[in-house]
C-alpha cells in the first residue's frame, strides 16, 4: 500500500505505530517472532527501495513489572529477536522510574555512539527535551 501512495505522491517519512499490530500477510502459519522479523526486514527493503526513512514503533517487554529494573537493550524489544539487528537504529524509552522522568537509551546507532540520554517530558505538550 505504501509504494501505491508513493507513486501518486511522494512519501518523505514512514511512520509505523506499532508493528506488533501489523497482520503480516506474508507469516501466515509461522510463529509471531518469525512475522515480526519477516515484516522488519521487507520494511527495511521498502525503505532502500523508495529511498525513504521510516521509523518503526514496538512495544518493550514488561521490565517494571515485578519492581525489579536493568538497562534496556535490543532483548526488550516484543515478540522479536531480529527487529533490532535489522534496524540501522534503535531507540529504546525508559520509564520505569515515573519520578525521576524518562530516559531515552540509544540502543543501536549506526551512524553514532550509543548510550543513555536524560530526558525531561513535558505531558501538557507530549514534548521531550534533553535535561
Amino acid at each position: 500500500r505504501i509504494k501505491h501512495i508513493h507513486q501518486k505522491q511522494k512519501v518523505a517519512l514512514f511512520i509505523l505505530d506499532y508493528i506488533q499490530r501489523t497482520g503480516y500477510a506474508g507469516g501466515e502459519g509461522k510463529p509471531r517472532s518469525e512475522e515480526l522479523d519477516d515484516a522488519a526486514r521487507d520494511l527495511k527493503g521498502l525503505a532502500k527501495e523508495m529511498s525513504i526513512p521510516m521509523i518503526i514503533l514496538s512495544q518493550l517487554e514488561g521490565r517494571c513489572e515485578d519492581g525489579v529494573t536493568r538497562k534496556l537493550s535490543l532483548r526488550d524489544l516484543r515478540d522479536s529477536t531480529k527487529l533490532g539487528q535489522i534496524a540501522d537504529t534503535v531507540l529504546l524509552l525508559d520509564d520505569c522510574d515515573y519520578d525521576k522522568g524518562k530516559k531515552l537509551f540509544i540502543a543501536k546507532s549506526e551512524n553514532g555512539a550509543a548510550g543513555p540520554v536524560n530526558m525531561i517530558f513535558e505531558s501538557a505538550f507530549f514534548k521531550f527535551s534533553e535535561c
